[in-house]
């Protein structure tokens, strides 16, 4: 997965578009000379120089003329291969057999922390419950690793969402929640995309139970698909027939055999954790504190740099269309620009009376709003969508296969400038293509709605581009006069 971070500014004349902030190595270079002489000359004074005095702004250079805060656009241009695993020893094997404990893994899981499966009547609360702290990442037996399920389960895209909101809450109420791994297609199971992961049988005692393990003695491998993950004592069957792959933990004749306790109802684990919880005198038990907020209620809420920084920059999101043509131009805006927390401000950065009336979570307890833009899918958000999205469409796991990166770019830009959408992004576009979210095909300039009144020549607009390093047919952008299909 790549980020492209860019910052966007306003052309001299006051308009927004791409302008280079360093000068030219011309008049860098031409300074010298000159910086230098002043210098020697300045050794023969007896006395300093009389030097005029310079009265300094108050205020920061960039706020002069405006002092409308940053905004950040993220450009999620996320096809299958980006939810793929966050860590593989070879880019492009099928096994994976590079786990350490003496390596910390980072993810939804505490890397120093045991864990035990929560095998719930409702299978969309079953999870891994933290029962204990870890030594040096190793559980002896107790308990599943946090370190090792972090190695073995996670998605790139995971590591994105932990850092920007905390993770995507399958299960999000006021004293209980649960992150889920990214929703992964089907095809994964022990793949390039998400290897096998193979786990020596000298290191099974100290990141798996016992009580999974049994009296196996032999190297133990993991399976990821969908939001599942499987435990066995070989690299086999599929996501829907795990055979030897997903033998053990649950019902199977090797798990009677060598004494593998059933652990959960299904032939598989779901690849999710619970976080943030709390005792009963409201003390946080997980050992992340700086990941996990306490609210008004009492509870506490992961979270991340769009909720910690909230009154600090206005966010949107682009991404694409779920059509998997060549022929689709382009991305589309799927958040627009706000402030996702409880404060809004006015242009000249004044903070507004009241709540932010599209606030993206509650402020008293910190769960998720569902629908914070009022759209008439049901659901939206900055949040939401960068959280969910692979998750809600017809297929849960479904992903783009062709990302025109630099046409999804060119949108970007555009919206910054305060240019309408291209005709092509929307053309023919179907409910099944918004995937659950929804798409806005009329834009309102992000800057005070277009106002002419006010220069914007310094504020600071910033495109945040993720994506792999495969793209397709991105070449229909202003200066190409063709195009490859």
């Amino acid at each position: 997965m790549t980020a492209i971070p860019t910052n966007i500014t306003a052309r001299p004349d006051g308009r927004r578009g791409a302008f280079a902030r360093v000068a030219a190595p011309w008049l860098r270079w031409g300074l010298m000379p000159a910086a230098a002489a002043v210098s020697f000359l300045s050794l023969g004074v007896d006395s300093p120089p009389s030097i005029p005095r310079v009265n300094l702004s108050p205020e920061p250079l960039y706020a002069k003329g405006t002092r409308d805060k940053p905004t950040l656009t993220l450009a999620l241009s996320v096809e299958f291969p980006t939810v793929g695993a966050q860590y593989v020893s070879s880019p492009g094997a099928t096994v994976d057999s590079s786990y350490s404990p003496d390596t910390e893994y980072i993810g939804y899981f505490d890397a120093d922390s045991c864990y035990a499966y929560v095998n719930d009547s409702n299978p969309g609360r079953s999870r891994f419950d933290r029962i204990g702290t870890a030594t040096s990442r190793r559980c002896g037996g107790s308990g599943f690793s946090g370190n090792f399920m972090n190695w073995a389960t996670s998605s790139a895209i995971d590591v994105l969402r932990l850092g920007l909101t905390g993770g995507d809450r399958i299960v999000d109420e006021a004293n209980l929640t649960v992150l889920q791994r990214a929703v992964l297609p089907a095809v994964f199971w022990n793949s390039q995309n998400f290897p096998a992961k193979q786990l020596g049988a000298a290191l099974t005692a100290d990141a798996l139970p016992s009580t999974l393990i049994g009296t196996y003695g032999g190297d133990i491998w993991v399976a990821n698909c969908v939001d599942r993950v499987s435990f066995g004592t070989s690299m086999s069957g599929s996501c829907d027939a795990p055979g030897d792959n997903g033998n053990l933990g649950v019902r199977s004749e090797m798990a009677t055999a060598v004494g593998s306790d059933t652990l959960t109802d299904d032939n598989f684990f779901y690849a999710r954790v619970k976080v943030c919880e709390s005792d009963g005198s409201g003390h946080l038990l997980d050992p992340r504190i700086d990941r996990c907020l306490k609210y008004p209620s009492g509870n506490y809420k992961p979270v991340g740099n769009l909720q910690k920084y909230s009154d600090r920059v206005r966010v949107a999101a682009f991404g694409y269309l779920m059509e998997n043509v060549q022929s689709r131009y382009g991305g589309v805006l799927r958040a627009p620009m706000k402030y996702v927390g409880p404060k809004a401000y006015d242009p000249s950065g004044t903070a507004l009376a009241g709540t932010n009336a599209a606030i993206e979570w509650n402020q008293n307890d910190g769960t998720f709003v569902a629908n914070p833009d009022a759209a008439t899918e049901g659901k939206s958000g900055v949040i939401n969508y960068l959280n969910q999205f692979g998750r809600t469409g017809t297929t849960p796991g479904t992903y783009k296969t062709y990302d025109p990166v630099g046409e999804l770019y060119y949108e970007s830009l555009r919206y910054l400038q305060g240019l309408p959408p291209t005709p092509q992004a929307t053309d023919g576009m179907t409910d099944a293509m918004k995937d659950g979210f929804p798409v806005y095909g009329s834009w309102i300039d992000p800057h005070e709605g277009g106002s002419k009144d006010k220069d914007y020549s310094c504020l600071r607009n910033n495109i945040l581009l993720i994506g792999d390093v495969n793209t397709h047919n991105d070449k229909s952008i202003p200066g190409n006069t063709t195009r490859l299909l």
